[in-house]
């Protein structure tokens, strides 16, 4: 999938992330992943780590990295609210953030304290 073709589902930050708020869930919640132009600059990512889920994340405080060679690029939070869910199949496979960076190679899923802090993203 594209970033072009997604554009009308997802909210694109200024950041490193796409967000897409996920409207099926009966409380609001975003899932999150790396852009595919970020994905480009960085090259194959070897490793991905993130906090585990429950924790809270502030906007623009660390959650997680990637490695690429002994390069790492932390990756800090697009919005504050507390980690739902971490992409398993990620942490396993971090192939899958460059192969299908907006569909299965999502990285996070979390649960927004303050959901204006998305009118902030556009």
């Amino acid at each position: 999938m594209s970033e072009k073709s997604i554009l009308k589902e997802q909210l694109l930050t200024y950041d490193h992330f796409w967000i897409k708020v996920e409207h099926n869930s009966p409380t609001a919640l975003v899932k999150i992943g790396l852009k595919e132009d970020v994905i480009k600059t960085i090259g194959q990512i070897d490793a991905f780590r993130a906090l585990p889920k429950g924790r809270c994340v502030n906007r623009g405080y660390p959650f997680g990295s990637i490695e690429h060679g002994r390069k790492i690029l932390i990756l800090r939070s697009p919005i504050t609210g507390s980690i739902v869910e971490v992409n398993e199949e990620v942490i396993k496979n971090p192939q899958l953030i460059n192969e299908d960076p907006y569909g299965k190679g999502w990285i996070a899923i979390l649960k927004p304290s303050n959901v204006e802090e998305l009118d902030a993203l556009l």
